[in-house]
């Protein structure tokens, strides 16, 4: 019911157009048809319909285009059926610029602006290559991007021995559960990734004494603690 998702700053709608994919998806039985409605409305409207051909970050390779590209993905794919022309489009054209973000992991996995935006970036773009495969069968070559699958070792390599993290671009030097690790884990094979500080940090957090999951808990990251245990089985 907002009267926007903030598209002067794109990447907030973004954000908001995962979450409310998320939600109308995995709970479309859940949903009135009432609900549905107002659901798919504002992602059409706020969203979708909001996706200049000429923005920015279309091109522009960093965080903010593989967080942008994943919302309008997800909402795509989420209401394609209620506009199909619209959601069509925007999904062709992902297809073919989402592999110009990946060029930011290329040659060996690292990650230009820090551990703090590979975690965001990384995140969403997993996100995009796992709602690619779960409706057309296909990532499209995203993961077979030079550097991408080797990038799952770019945390590791950016700790230090106190277990403090290399900080520039905003990154800072605390390090917490980070999701993606969890994905590559399975999906590449790569149990080591997470099986030492990483499984420690995040059964840490999970149980934190007092963690709200609904909630941000001061110096505790409660929307990351759900997300590994979809990678977990």
């Amino acid at each position: 019911s907002y009267p926007n998702w903030n598209e002067q700053h794109f990447i907030d709608t973004g954000l908001m157009a995962v979450a409310v994919a998320v939600a109308y998806d995995w709970l479309y039985d859940d949903w009135s048809e009432e609900m549905r409605a107002l659901l798919s409305d504002a992602l059409i409207n706020h969203a979708l319909k909001k996706a200049a051909p000429d923005a920015f970050w279309i091109h522009n390779g960093n965080n903010w285009s593989q967080v942008c590209h994943a919302g309008m993905v997800m909402a795509s794919i989420a209401v394609a059926e209620r506009c199909p022309e619209l959601a069509q489009g925007l999904i062709g054209d992902a297809v073919t610029t989402y592999h110009e973000t990946f060029d930011a992991y290329a040659p060996n996995g690292g990650y230009p602006e820090g551990v703090g935006y590979w975690e965001l970036a990384t995140l969403y773009s997993i996100l995009t290559v796992e709602s690619f495969k779960g409706a057309f069968g296909t990532d499209f070559g995203l993961e077979s991007e030079p550097g991408f699958r080797e990038s799952g070792e770019f945390i590791e390599l950016m700790t230090g021995p106190t277990g403090r993290m290399y900080g520039h671009s905003d990154s800072g030097e605390k390090r917490k559960c980070n999701a993606p690790l969890w994905w590559y884990a399975k999906t590449f094979s790569r149990p080591d990734l997470v099986s030492g500080f990483e499984r420690e940090i995040t059964l840490k957090e999970m149980r934190q004494p007092g963690c709200d999951w609904s909630i941000w808990g001061k110096d505790h990251y409660c929307h990351n603690c759900f997300i590994p245990l979809m990678w977990m089985i």
